[in-house]
């Protein structure tokens, strides 16, 4: 660490000498250019004073011939190339201007610009050249000094290494070492404040944070100082940031300081949890911020003191607070309510003093911060006082309702701010009555307060009801995912009846509720609302609250149906393939109760609903189902629900299958014919997909019967006679099926003339041909061989001589594809 800041040191040096030097080296660049330009001036007037007197001789002795006058008498200045080129002579200038003065008399034309030669760019070389025409000096000012400052800094580096590794330095003097170190950086940064500043907060950020980690290092790796000592003096080195950034008037070092602060508990910390001096130290820093705010508007450092503060406080709540024996609530409690009121205070108080007004930031922090203190209090008290939760949110009510009206009377603030905090406390008012109550009724209450404050709006005319019933929505959801873990959860209660429980009941009446408040929306749905700012459509607002009953709705159902079938001694596989013809079947009925509104947004939801569940059967469940099946042979305690339910999800999926084929033939579909070859693709994968996959199932089912004990024998020979049929399934009836697949596509193509589904047939009797002679005839019986050639060879007879019989349609087909 010392060799680190001897290095940084020395560093800043070779730095600082340079910037010196490329001043001086501008500062004479800038002296040349002026002596420049005062040279090409005077050769500039010269040049206007021969071409004047040329003018002016050539007019006396030309002809007595009748001239027009030109546009203007004035002299005209010479262009800017011609009083910089250096190559041009006055005798030039004299010669140019004659022979200008005569083109004028026989052509009666303005006098032309004559052309001046450009001079090429020179290469970097030459300006270097030109720059540095004594190579020695340059070298013996500029390298050489740079290189013995390195050499210096490396021979010091490894002095003090050395004297490290022999103890000549001390830890005390190894401290010092990175105390002056700092003190140096900070003395650079000051001497380049005025004319490099953004340079120089960086330098000063570098020194606050080398004082920072050698006090944290002296602390914790040599033990010169203890905790206290150290940490007063990270204390005072936060002050003296603070006051650093207002004097330099540099936000970026504000906020490298206050992470330095912030960081601070963390290089001192002994792990012994010593909450009052933690937060006692934060709210030093905390007040720090608020007098910055007071003196600056930097919204960045109200946000990261925010951040910071609520996230250590947070994290300290929850692994030292909640839950604990004999912990301090009160004084958590307390410091809580502190932090609160200096955060409530930190985005008002430079407003108020400029009045100013608030933007989304501040309000958005300050309704943060109250909802966040509202909830850390409220965890607090359900382990300390549940009693005292309604006189907290009582007490929150007064505090905003106090706070709003020296607001508007003493200080007449931003009317956005006050009614923001009005707001506040008709919310906490309101909570005060459900919060004493317990478990699902507060979700019920806020299920009806929200029925009512719009139905409250809509007769008296009140616009904040329609905003604080929306809050009360958003309250609602937060507390019915509550209500569902804790019955359904992994804490939840022994027994539950079914259907007649808490929670199903709460998410029944929640879903009613919202679908109660769309209705009541209808009656001004073509309005607009507007508070502090934000605009409320009915319209929008009955669409999100569409969305919210329908997830209510759903998660209400497959929750229930779910803890239900937990309680049952069945394997987890059934009851996925349960839950998912439940999930299938919810969105079967919801799109054909949403699909009447021939609404493009809902129908192109529903497209992509489709395909994804489709997909999710035909990858995945199709197979679950006869993973389950073999759960059930190889267990005598399952049972066979997810045997049953697995036809329930076979309807649901074709349902689906036909919602997008309906979807895809709408006259409002754009893209109608690469849609229905798509889907036939698709199909006809899921069809080929399913049959086999059936035919597997079904070929187990009845062909194995359920091992009735698990002893060794019994169950290695349950494993043979299993194999051993999936494996003839495989072989022998799959090319089988696969053929008459092909045959019906083929056959359903010739009758609709439809080609893509005549190609799918050729692919799938090609894949048959290729498993045929690749897989099927290794290890079959020789009665399988046969029936399987014979029955293929047949089919494939079938389908040559019907390719033989529509040969003109196909003939046909290519020439409308050429004509297209």
């Amino acid at each position: 660490m010392t060799i680190f800041l001897v290095l940084v040191v020395i560093v800043l040096i070779i730095v600082f000498n340079s910037v010196r030097a490329s001043q001086i080296e501008r500062l004479e660049e800038k002296i040349g250019k002026f002596e420049k330009l005062i040279r090409d001036q005077a050769k500039s007037s010269v040049k206007t004073e021969f071409l004047e007197k040329t003018e002016t001789n050539t007019n006396e002795n030309s002809i007595n011939t009748v001239i027009p006058k030109p546009e203007s008498t004035e002299t005209k200045p010479l262009p800017i190339d011609l009083q910089k080129n250096k190559d041009i002579e006055p005798t030039d200038i004299v010669s140019s201007a004659s022979k200008t003065s005569q083109n004028q008399i026989s052509q009666l034309k303005p006098i032309s610009n004559p052309k001046i030669s450009v001079e090429p760019e020179l290469s970097w070389y030459e300006n270097f050249r030109k720059n540095n025409p004594d190579l020695e000096k340059f070298i013996g000012e500029n390298i050489l000094s740079k290189v013995a400052i390195v050499v210096l800094v490396i021979g010091i580096a490894f002095f003090v290494k050395f004297a490290i590794d022999k103890n000549w330095i001390n830890e005390i003097a190894r401290v010092g070492i990175g105390i002056l170190s700092g003190i140096i950086v900070m003395v650079f940064a000051h001497r380049l404040h005025q004319q490099f500043k953004a340079f120089s907060s960086v330098l000063v950020a570098g020194a606050i944070t080398i004082f920072y980690f050698t006090i944290g290092i002296a602390f914790h790796q040599y033990h010169i100082f203890n905790q206290t000592t150290a940490f007063l003096i990270m204390a005072i080195i936060t002050g003296f940031s603070v006051f650093v950034s207002v004097v330099y008037d540099r936000v970026e070092l504000a906020a490298l300081s206050l992470i330095g602060g912030f960081t601070t508990p963390m290089m001192v910390s002994t792990g012994q949890g010593n909450y009052l001096v933690l937060f006692s130290y934060i709210l030093i820093l905390d007040l720090g911020m608020l007098a910055l705010a007071y003196l600056r508007k930097w919204n960045l450092i109200n946000v990261l003191t925010y951040v910071f503060t609520m996230i250590i406080y947070a994290v300290w709540l929850q692994t030292k607070v909640i839950n604990h024996p004999n912990a301090p609530y009160l004084g958590t409690l307390l410091f809580g309510a502190v932090f609160y009121i200096v955060f409530v205070l930190m985005n008002v108080i430079h407003n108020v003093k400029s009045k100013q007004k608030f933007g989304a930031l501040e309000l958005s922090i300050l309704i943060s911060n109250t909802f966040l203190f509202y909830g850390f209090g409220m965890q607090i008290l359900s382990y300390w006082h549940p009693e005292f939760k309604g006189m907290f949110s009582a007490c929150l009510a007064l505090f905003n309702l106090i706070c709003s009206w020296l607001l508007y009377k003493k200080f007449k603030a931003d009317e956005k701010l006050v009614y923001l905090l009005i707001g506040l406390t008709l919310t906490f008012i309101t909570l005060i009555a459900p919060v004493q109550l317990d478990g699902n009724y507060i979700t019920l209450f806020w299920a009806l307060e929200s029925v009512l404050l719009i139905w409250l709006s809509q007769k008296s005319g009140i616009v904040l009801f329609r905003f604080a019933s929306v809050i009360i929505v958003v309250l609602l959801c937060f507390s019915l995912i509550m209500d569902w873990s804790h019955i359904y959860g992994l804490f939840r209660e022994n027994t539950v009846p079914v259907f007649l429980n808490k929670a199903f009941i709460t998410g029944l009446i929640s879903t009613f509720s919202v679908g109660f408040t769309i209705w009541l929306l209808k009656k001004d749905i073509q309005e607009q609302y507007t508070y502090l700012g934000i605009s409320m459509k009915p319209k929008l607002y009955a669409g999100v609250l569409m969305v919210l009953m329908f997830i209510f709705a759903y998660f209400t159902g497959i929750l229930e149906l779910g803890y239900q079938l937990n309680q049952i001694n069945i394997q987890t596989s059934s009851i996925t393939i349960t839950l998912f013809a439940y999930h299938l079947m919810f969105f079967v009925l919801l799109q054909r109760l949403l699909v009447r509104k021939n609404n493009q947004h809902v129908n192109l939801s529903f497209i992509i609903i489709n395909y994804v569940n489709v997909s999710i059967y035909t990858l995945v469940f199709i197979l679950f189902s006869v993973y389950d099946l073999k759960l059930f042979l190889f267990n005598p305690n399952y049972t066979m629900l997810g045997f049953w339910m697995h036809y329930i999800l076979i309807v649901c999926a074709i349902a689906s299958i036909y919602n997008i084929y309906k979807q895809a033939i709408s006259a409002t579909n754009p893209f109608t014919i690469t849609s229905l070859r798509i889907n036939t693709v698709l199909l006809s994968f899921f069809i080929v997909f399913l049959v086999s996959t059936e035919s597997v199932l079904h070929g187990l089912k009845f062909n194995v019967s359920q091992i009735i004990n698990d002893v060794n024998d019994a169950y290695f020979s349950k494993i043979k006679e299993y194999y051993s049929v999936r494996s003839h399934i495989i072989k022998i009836i799959f090319p089988i099926l696969w053929g008459i697949i092909a045959f019906l596509f083929l056959a359903i193509g010739m009758k609709k003339n439809y080609q893509i589904l005549r190609i799918m047939s050729l692919v799938l009797i090609a894949i048959t041909l290729l498993k045929l002679f690749t897989f099927d005839i290794k290890d079959a019986s020789e009665a399988g061989k046969i029936i399987a050639f014979i029955l293929l060879g047949i089919v494939l007879l079938i389908i040559s001589f019907m390719y033989q019989k529509i040969k003109a349609f196909i003939v046909n087909d290519h020439l409308n594809k050429k004509e297209d």
